[in-house]
């Protein structure tokens, strides 16, 4: 039977709210229950616009309307529009003193203080004003249980006066303090937003309505993403086995209920086992926190305070897997429920694992500078299109529409373990991801899945090898770029040049050398550059052909000196017999792909004579070098 809809606007108080929040916990008489359904998106508003937002309240400002459903029960009511206003209500209630800020001390009072206090002066004013407020954040409430009285903030003032060897007489202490009682009376006034009514819309009608209503309320304020939007459209339910990603969505809950919420139709103890049945929004809602914990390789480390946060990754590896364009992801439900989703989630990580491992030997290679990281923290160099790309290739070569294995997989396995890391970097020197990647994913995934005129492998771009002409063209352009730059002092290093250097040391160093014993840094001398530069309107100090694996010892103790001079110190201060410093030569010139005596800086007397020309040559040198070593190992 169809229900009519109809809305009314009522008037809530803010303490009515939050007793019908917190209904079900501690308050019985609360006049309505306030639930939240499964469809409200996670907390996102910043500190300062709670903040703004709880000062629009006290200042009476308007701010707009919540929305509530009346469910059929006569009783509750579910908070369909207002999460982030009603969490920032219950925050506020809970914690009332952390709204404070000093600009709301009115003058008089500071003026008073800094009349009769001796020893203070204008400039105290500021410090005056600080000391009020960190009183203040240190109340748990606005009432005399909680030492919130002019004596208890008097007696404060007293004591931060003394540590500045300032003293108050007991007739000046009573005269503060009955002068501050007005101050606290002021405070308790306009903290008390109890009473405050706000204007709920109630909306009355069939309950299959709400994600529509949902979306389009939620084209105003903080939007919504375009997953979270789809969390309000997508009501069927799937069966999900994998246990870490049901942990994830139970987490997301779990935050929303520490916060003070009631979930409609929640039941932690019915709806988190194996086997449970959830939302295809739930679902890759927590397949994306379970990838970010599971590849921290390709996806980074999951950030602390992120439970609830909803990620676009596995929504975006889940539409390209099922060949489903951005543009038509409000179909991605449907093309969902054509196949078994553990077959369809098992395919998936298979996808993932190969990717990983063929750039592993790069990614997992730690080319840090000085400071190293800990283990498992790894520098993310792409984009999330551009790994999303790499995976959706894999899986449609691997798997057909129906998730059989292709009988072709084994051949092509074979050419995506070259071909894929060859990609990966040529990608990032020509920032191919830069910009929209919606069109590019279709492009370069989707659309070649609909023609057959050529074996998939060769219609799949990141299928097909790159020829040294192409690896020519990019890399002289990249490194062209680099010689135009004018840098006048040490700038950090690029991620595309520490990346180069991985792909062209990782036959030269172990993963273990490179991570304890080596460091990248800078050939010739930066600060000797940077002198040079000054007097030249810049160098490319940190170009490519300037930086090399360095042994970290080596680098400690050379510090400003070139490599000739280190190996002259090292023979002449440190005693290293001639056999010795020969080892030391082949070790540099191995790493530097240039002799020592080639990189010697000229000097005029004492001064060092680096003419740009000069600089420009070597790095030029150099480079070609770099560049053969370098197409020798990826062709």
């Amino acid at each position: 039977m169809n229900i009519k809809s109809y809305t009314q606007v009522k008037q809530f108080r803010i303490q009515e709210i939050v007793d019908g929040i917190h209904a079900q916990e501690d308050n019985t008489n609360a006049a309505i229950n306030i639930r939240v359904p499964k469809i409200q998106r996670n907390l996102v508003w910043s500190q300062p616009q709670k903040e703004k937002f709880i000062d629009t309240l006290k200042q009476g400002f308007p701010f707009g309307s919540l929305l509530f459903y009346k469910k059929s029960n006569g009783e509750d009511f579910l908070l369909v529009d207002g999460l982030q206003r009603t969490s920032t209500i219950l925050e506020y209630s809970l914690n009332p003193t952390q709204y404070f800020s000093k600009s709301e001390i009115e003058d008089d009072y500071i003026h008073f203080l800094l009349d009769h206090v001796p020893s203070l002066s204008n400039n105290d004013e500021e410090w005056i004003r600080e000391k009020i407020e960190q009183w203040v954040k240190q109340r748990s409430g606005f009432t005399e249980k909680e030492k919130f009285t002019s004596y208890y903030l008097t007696k404060h003032l007293k004591s931060e006066l003394l540590l500045k060897e300032i003293s108050i007489s007991d007739e000046l202490f009573e005269d503060i303090l009955t002068n501050l009682s007005s101050f606290i009376d002021s405070i308790k006034t306009s903290s008390d937003i109890s009473k405050i009514e706000i204007p709920v819309v109630v909306y009355y009608g069939q309950e299959s309505n709400l994600p529509e209503i949902f979306e389009r309320i939620n084209s105003r304020g903080t939007k919504l993403n375009r997953y979270q939007i789809f969390a309000a459209t997508w009501e069927k339910e799937f069966r999900i086995q994998n246990q870490k990603i049901i942990d994830a969505i139970r987490l997301k809950y779990e935050k929303l209920i520490e916060s003070g919420f009631q979930i409609d139709n929640y039941n932690s103890k019915e709806l988190y086992h194996t086997d449970a049945t959830f939302t295809l929004f739930e679902y890759l809602f927590g397949m994306g926190k379970f990838l970010q914990d599971s590849h921290p390789l390709l996806f980074g480390q999951r950030k602390a305070g992120q439970t609830d946060s909803t990620d676009s990754l596995a929504f975006n590896i889940a539409s390209i897997c099922r060949a489903v364009p951005s543009q038509e992801l409000n179909s991605l439900e449907d093309r969902m429920l054509e196949i078994n989703l553990q077959t369809f989630e098992n395919a998936i990580l298979q996808a993932i694992d190969f990717v990983e491992q063929a750039l592993r030997p790069v990614l997992a290679f730690q080319a840090h500078r000085a400071k190293k990281k800990a283990a498992g923290d790894y520098k993310i160099f792409h984009g999330e299109s551009q790994i999303v790309a790499l995976i959706g290739c894999v899986f449609h070569l691997r798997f057909d529409e129906n998730l059989i294995e292709r009988p072709t997989w084994k051949q092509d396995k074979k050419r995506l373990e070259k071909t894929l890391p060859a990609h990966y970097l040529y990608d990032l020197l020509r920032d191919y991801w830069r910009g929209s990647s919606d069109s590019k994913l279709k492009k370069i995934i989707v659309e070649p899945l609909k023609s057959d005129s050529l074996p998939l492998v060769d219609s799949l771009r990141y299928g097909q090898f790159i020829s040294k002409e192409q690896w020519n063209s990019i890399l002289t352009m990249w490194f062209e770029e680099q010689l135009a730059r004018k840098e006048t002092k040490r700038v950090n290093i690029g991620d595309k040049e520490v990346l180069f250097l991985k792909y062209l040391y990782k036959g030269l160093l172990t993963f273990d050398e490179a991570h304890h014993l080596y460091e990248i840094d800078h050939i010739l001398p930066v600060e000797r550059l940077k002198k040079a530069a000054s007097q030249t309107n810049g160098l490319p100090i940190s170009c490519v052909a300037n930086l090399s694996f360095i042994p970290s010892d080596s680098n400690n103790k050379k510090k400003e000196k070139s490599f000739e001079e280190y190996l002259i110190y090292l023979k002449e201060k440190c005693n290293y017999t001639d056999n010795q410093i020969q080892e030391q030569r082949s070790l540099f010139e191995k790493l530097l792909f240039i002799s020592c005596t080639d990189i010697s800086i000229p000097k005029q007397g004492d001064m060092d004579v680096i003419e740009k020309d000069w600089y420009l040559n070597i790095l030029r040198k150099r480079f070609e070098r770099m560049k053969d070593i370098f197409l020798e190992s990826i062709i």
